[in-house]
């Protein structure tokens, strides 16, 4: 399943900016590394890829 919430926080984390919404980047941060920040109860639940082949380049 392609999470777009993690793609939207690890993207701009890698690039060192907030996510939109985001009050801080320690916030961005943290939602991008704790699955449960995004919905999920543990990491059992999450596998979540950076990228896709259905994605060309960098999309917000």
């Amino acid at each position: 399943m392609w999470n777009e919430e993690f793609k939207k926080y690890i993207r701009a984390a890698i690039i060192g900016q907030n996510a939109a919404n985001e009050p801080s980047f320690e916030w961005t941060v943290r939602k991008a590394i704790d699955c449960r920040e995004i919905g999920f109860n543990d990491a059992s639940q999450a596998i979540i890829y950076l990228t896709s082949h259905d994605v060309e380049g960098f999309r917000n």
